[in-house]
């Protein structure tokens, strides 16, 4: 009968993970079936699919090593032609688990301008030592420190994966982005693309520090300006969106997720033709937008498996988590607590945690919810493959006009945005 299904049997019983070398080829598929990031589900194929060899080579080809299968688990296994059992831990959730852990001491930055000489002063020198970060592992290429700095090298420094730093020399890596950014040697040509590089690299700082310290009402009240900022440097053309956007070869870090979501939104709102002071305020509550997630357990959060039904109810309460920590700052819009609060709701009412339908669900929710998603299908994760944007759209377009998740007017302008952001 082939390899044996496991599931926990605590969790949801649902959507079950299921290898794609257990479908069966050549039949309807008699449930509905969906892939999996995070805590968010996208359909991937409608229930009596019929199931063929192409698929799966497609699905391979992709890099889909397991879906989910919506239905009851007994049905499943007659389907599957054996029982589903319980899962041992195993070693590559051991090994994420870890790299969960040791990830919280790094820091990820910009690798071009460390690696593009257009966009680094000839001779620099930085006093921070600097890690790939690839196969779950951060590697030093590079060791500097205060007394001991290392000058860039003519054609910068060859790394293939993301480059990441300590923690501990964050503000290390503020005093060279303030140094580059305001000396007369930088090269006219750049300083708008280093202008925006430098713009995102500071709010994720300040983003990371707010998700670790989100009872400081101080960091908290810098997002404000820092959107601000943001906004006018978008609308009035001064930067290029896309210089403001993180590109990730591994993972996903909070913090990149949350300009990326940022930087969407406005765009987004833009498009739709929102005025520049209710963009604002959506993009404080899009840089804002997981904040809740600081009240969840890091093994919850960083959960290489399927999530028990506990573990998805307690995720499920960080938009609720996030509203509640944000709504006694007087720097924060209430209109901005709109995207925290509904960033996951669907207009079909499956989302969570309200399970808005239709017309309750406003415009900040309608984009915040586009945006996420959107951002979240295009980056990778340690055993799971990206989509193209291309790919994502496609993904997003069938949400809207099979299930009716997503509002399709938004999605048409998001289809722009993400043309314009590709656009060379």
């Amino acid at each position: 009968m082939g390899e044996r299904i496991f599931v926990n049997k605590l969790q949801t019983p649902e959507r079950i993970p299921i290898p794609i070398s257990q479908l069966l080829v050549g039949l309807a598929i008699p449930f509905d079936v969906y892939t999996r990031d995070g805590e968010m589900y996208s359909h991937l194929f409608p229930k009596w699919t019929h199931f063929s060899d192409a698929m799966l080579k497609n699905l391979q080809q992709l890099g889909i090593e397991t879906v989910y299968i919506e239905g009851d688990v007994s049905r499943i296994e007659m389907y599957l032609g054996h029982k589903i059992e319980e899962a041992p831990q195993s070693e590559e959730q051991n090994r994420f688990s870890a790299y969960s852990r040791k990830k919280q001491n790094y820091h990820q930055i910009e690798k071009t301008l460390l690696v593009d000489k257009s966009l680094f002063i000839p001779h620099s020198r930085i006093t921070f030592s600097l890690f790939e970060v690839g196969n779950m592992a951060f590697t030093q290429v590079v060791e500097a420190s205060v007394n001991r700095p290392v000058q860039i090298p003519p054609h910068g420094f060859r790394v293939k994966g993301d480059l990441a730093i300590r923690i501990e020399d964050v503000a290390l890596y503020q005093d060279y982005l303030h140094a580059m950014l305001s000396s007369p040697a930088l090269p006219a040509e750049v300083k708008r693309k280093s202008r925006a590089i430098g713009m995102k690299e500071n709010s994720k700082i300040m983003i990371r520090e707010v998700l670790s310290s989100p009872t400081d009402l101080e960091k908290i009240s810098q997002v404000a300006g820092a959107v601000g900022a943001m906004t006018e440097a978008v609308l009035n053309n001064e930067v290029d969106a896309r210089d403001l956007m993180s590109l990730r070869n591994h993972d996903l870090y909070t913090y990149t997720h949350s300009i990326n979501v940022t930087v969407l939104s406005i765009s987004l709102a833009a498009t739709l033709g929102l005025p520049q002071e209710q963009i604002e305020k959506l993009g404080i509550g899009a840089m804002l937008h997981d904040i809740g997630k600081s009240t969840i357990p890091a093994e919850v959060l960083n959960k290489q498996g399927q999530l028990s039904e506990e573990e998805f109810r307690l995720m499920q309460q960080h938009p609720v988590e996030g509203v509640r920590m944000l709504e006694g700052n007087a720097e924060i819009p209430k209109e901005s607590l709109l995207a925290v609060l509904q960033h996951h709701e669907k207009l079909n009412g499956a989302g969570y945690p309200l399970r808005l339908r239709g017309n309750k669900i406003t415009a900040f929710g309608r984009i915040a919810a586009l945006t996420d998603c959107y951002d979240a299908l295009t980056t990778p994760r340690p055993y799971r493959y990206s989509h193209t944007p291309y790919m994502a759209l496609s993904l997003l377009t069938r949400e809207t006009s099979e299930r009716e998740e997503f509002d399709p007017e938004y999605l048409k302008a998001l289809v722009k945005v993400v043309a314009d952001l590709s656009a060379e």
